[in-house]
């Protein structure tokens, strides 16, 4: 059984010289004893607990085989090969993998938001940019309430 979690809001931080974060203590309760990154759409990483990864890949694609799509093999492929077991060293800080850091564009400025289900880690420069291609929150909003199926929030 999973438990519901929710993430929200964001956090402004750096890495530091090792490529080390912290997680902000309001997610990071959350995680449990295992935390995983993957590479996430936009440009960047999602952050999930053991139970989040297992549904993520074990719910989503327990019924793909060798005989499935093409496009459900590569989404599968995708996901769990460029997921990595983040490695707290003891005082609360985890390592991202230089091929993340790629991946994010990350140079030093990271912000961590709340994505509902999941926790994203964005390149500041990157979410900021995001969030100036996407400003119109009004059109968002009606899009959801009208059951608009192309909304992308």
């Amino acid at each position: 059984m999973y438990t519901i979690r929710v993430f929200y809001g964001q956090h402004r931080h750096q890495l530091d010289a090792k490529n080390r974060f912290r997680i902000p203590t309001k997610f990071r309760k959350f995680f449990g004893d295992k935390i995983f990154l993957t590479r996430g759409s936009d440009n960047c990483i999602y952050v999930f607990g053991e139970d989040g990864l297992d549904k993520l890949l074990f719910d989503r694609f327990k019924d793909v085989g060798l005989i499935s799509t093409k496009s459900i093999i590569k989404a599968k492929r995708q996901i769990a090969g460029h997921t990595a077991e983040a490695e707290d060293d003891g005082q609360g800080r985890f390592t991202l993998p230089e091929f993340l850091i790629k991946h994010a564009k990350i140079s030093k400025n990271i912000v961590s938001v709340g994505s509902s289900n999941w926790l994203e880690i964005w390149s500041e420069e990157r979410w900021d940019e995001y969030n100036e291609e996407n400003d119109d929150y009004d059109a968002l909003i009606e899009s959801l309430v009208m059951g608009d199926e192309k909304a992308t929030v």
